[in-house]
């Protein structure tokens, strides 16, 4: 569990003490309402702790503290105690802390797509090949990679497959020549590389 996670846990716990502190100190009636209250704020929180995951666990949160919220309103009027303060600070921050978490955009992890040389790719095919001889045997491309030309589809240029240049053209965009000539005759224009 992340950094988060484990501060809003703690208030939940926190406010549940505070809370069972208080209903200690109340006569009959209105303990048996804040019994009831508490063993539903506690069912609440343990769902919060252990079940709700990821965003939604401050939007339950957030519910559990406005719920708490109310009931300490409810509490002011039969108790007057240094704890129902210490339970009104707890939650209010405990809430406030749950609405700045909801805002917070959420993490974008960086995604590498890698494009692989023919090479590379028939390596990999021919690992999996391996690895599960039963499954049929998918056609792999034969070719000379001594004389392979690659140029981009938005390009005028080719290059030989061992240029810096040929490698940063996008698999999707690669358009292949086994032959000088036939680079040429496709309006292609040699690179640097190219001899």
């Amino acid at each position: 569990m992340g950094r988060g996670y484990s501060l809003n846990s703690w208030l939940l716990i926190l406010n549940l003490v505070l809370l069972i502190l208080i209903i200690d100190s109340l006569t009959l009636p209105y303990f048996l309402i804040e019994a009831a209250v508490l063993l539903f704020l506690v069912i609440f929180s343990l769902m919060i702790i252990f079940i709700i995951r990821r965003r939604s666990v401050f939007w339950a949160s957030m519910s559990f503290y406005a719920i708490n919220l109310f009931n300490i309103v409810f509490l002011y009027f039969i108790i007057k105690s240094y704890l129902l303060i210490l339970l009104t600070i707890v939650n209010v921050f405990g809430f406030v802390y749950s609405v700045e978490r909801i805002g917070q955009p959420k993490r974008i992890r960086k995604v590498v797509i890698k494009d692989f040389s023919p090479k590379q790719k028939k390596r990999m095919i021919e690992k999996e090949l391996k690895k599960s001889p039963d499954k049929k045997e998918p056609e792999i491309e034969e070719y000379d990679i001594e004389d392979e030309y690659i140029a981009s589809a938005t390009s005028d240029k080719f290059h030989t497959q061992d240029c810096r240049y040929a490698k940063n053209i996008s698999y999707k965009n690669q358009v292949k020549f086994s032959s000088k000539q036939e680079a040429i005759g496709k309006g292609y224009k040699p690179g640097r590389c190219v001899e």
